[in-house]
């Protein structure tokens, strides 16, 4: 039973994440102006993907793992800021390129 309110819980506030307005919204919302309906579609129905993938890995215990691995953990986040920062780059340099 503990499990279950557990899983509600994580429900409730994976919910609560996914309708407030932030970077998700804001892109979904650029691309559908600046694109077009479809694209903008794609967009949103990554960012559901991922954050049900997101879910089945802390449903599977990659959170018990990140603990008993604190470097793995450490090593993600850093790999993921990366990455960010390397297309945040790409796409200003483009956008200044296209001026």
């Amino acid at each position: 039973m503990a499990d279950i309110s557990l899983l509600l819980s994580l429900l409730a506030v994976d919910l609560l994440a996914a309708v407030s307005p932030g970077a998700n919204f804001v892109l979904v919302t650029q691309a559908a102006i600046h694109r077009s309906r479809r694209y903008a579609a794609s967009v949103a129905l990554g960012f559901v993907t991922t954050n049900l993938v997101w879910c089945l890995a802390v449903l599977a215990g990659i959170s018990a793992l990140f603990k008993l691995a604190t470097w793995l953990y450490g090593a993600i986040k850093f790999t993921g800021g990366s990455g960010f920062h390397i297309l945040a780059h790409l796409l200003l340099y483009r956008t200044r390129r296209c001026r």
